[in-house]
């Protein structure tokens, strides 16, 4: 869908140019820009990260109550605005990727 996007706005930008005479410094602008479109559309595209299942999972613990903060074995810190990891469907470690597991401790407080 990106790479639609892209096009959609590269398109665009072509149609714009058009409208204007060689030399304009508009003209400049909107052919640099074309050409970083050009340049983005043939770049490869990056696989995206998928959550890792195999080994332990990603402990996470109540950090700082009063702020929401929560702390996971992968060493990131997590802050909720409203409740914790379990009343905000967390699954997944946001860092690692790996499965999240909620401390109890903690859970009670989120």
């Amino acid at each position: 869908m990106t790479q639609q996007l892209l096009q959609k706005a590269l398109d665009a930008l072509e149609w714009a140019d058009n409208g204007y005479k060689e030399g304009e410094p508009i003209q400049a602008a909107i052919q640099a820009a074309i050409a970083e479109l050009r340049a983005a559309i043939d770049a490869p595209v990056e696989p995206v990260a998928q959550p890792s299942q195999a080994g332990e999972p990603c402990e996470w613990t109540l950090d700082d109550d009063e702020s929401g903060t929560w702390a996971s074995s992968c060493g990131e810190l997590w802050s909720f605005i409203d409740g914790g990891p379990a009343e905000n469907r967390v699954a997944y470690c946001h860092h690692c990727g790996k499965r999240a597991a909620i401390n109890a401790k903690g859970a009670d407080h989120g």
